[in-house]
């Protein structure tokens, strides 16, 4: 059995509390991204253009980024992540994506066009410090639900394909070997020396460090590893805790309630307020 539900899989959760997979690594990190496809007027096109950007709307005490891509037939892919350590409880991510939308850099692009598909989905960010162990009895975990997202190229489908390929042969040589119910100790092994490994590896100081001091310093620092810089490289920062952060948040929150209300205003309020009834309440 290989589970590739994504992030933040219900199984995955199960799996991993009751095999202790989670046991000696760091905990994993989450975001939100949010996508949308447009089609755009043929002079404001440029195909191939790529375009990526940390931070802005986002103020202090929140961190994200974006992306930009042009391709096909006029058909523009943008997307926000924000990650869900942020210290406002009243921040909207979705309402940021559409403010970064009017940055003078991006208007532009959309003017005349036509949004033609939206989404939003969950992100592991935790990278190569937060993978769980990935084999148990009779299965393993693949793609996001393993944690194999690219944190700083927002980038996992190659990973998620890779592991899948991986998980497969492995499976396929324990089959032909007449095993079941045991663990595929040999994908666990092999991921590491894999491209996905690799993949992973060097950029395993990002995430860390830009949590811990900042976007300005934390990314180019956690960076040197592209531009060979020995030092860093040996070394792997650690994840935080999820319960630091979740309490530096309620602490946050309980400094300025009157600050995070005029930041989220009314609608904000019943907006959210409406999700988490239907959320609730759904079948």
């Amino acid at each position: 059995m290989l589970i590739g539900e994504g992030a933040r899989g219900s199984l995955t959760k199960q799996l991993i509390a009751r095999y202790d997979l989670g046991a000696g690594r760091d905990p994993q990190k989450f975001g939100i991204g949010l996508k949308e496809i447009w089609q755009v007027d043929g002079a404001r096109f440029s195909p191939g253009l790529v375009r990526h950007s940390f931070g802005w709307p986002l103020g202090r005490g929140a961190s994200g980024g974006s992306f930009l891509y042009h391709y096909d037939d006029r058909l523009v892919a943008v997307g926000f992540v924000v990650h869900l350590s942020y210290d406002n409880p009243t921040l909207s991510p979705y309402d940021e994506f559409q403010r970064f939308k009017t940055h003078p850099l991006m208007r532009d692009t959309f003017e005349g066009g036509k949004r033609l598909a939206y989404g939003a989905r969950a992100i592991s960010s935790g990278g190569w410090q937060s993978v769980p162990k990935l084999v148990f009895p009779g299965g393993a975990l693949i793609g996001c639900a393993a944690g194999f997202l690219n944190f700083a190229r927002i980038k996992g489908s190659h990973n998620a394909i890779l592991s899948g390929m991986l998980a497969a042969e492995n499976a396929h040589a324990a089959l032909a070997a007449g095993r079941a119910h045991d663990e595929l100790t040999a994908y666990e092994e092999a991921r590491r020396g894999s491209d996905i490994g690799r993949d992973l590896h060097k950029v395993r100081n990002v995430k860390p460090l830009w949590s811990k001091i900042g976007l300005a310093v934390g990314v180019p620092l956690g960076g040197f590893r592209h531009v060979d810089q020995r030092t860093l490289r040996r070394f792997a920062f650690r994840n935080a805790e999820a319960r630091q952060e979740r309490q530096r948040r309620i602490e946050a929150a309980r400094r300025s309630p009157a600050d995070n209300l005029s930041q989220a205003g009314w609608k904000g309020l019943l907006r959210q307020s409406l999700v988490g009834l239907l959320v609730e309440h759904q079948p």
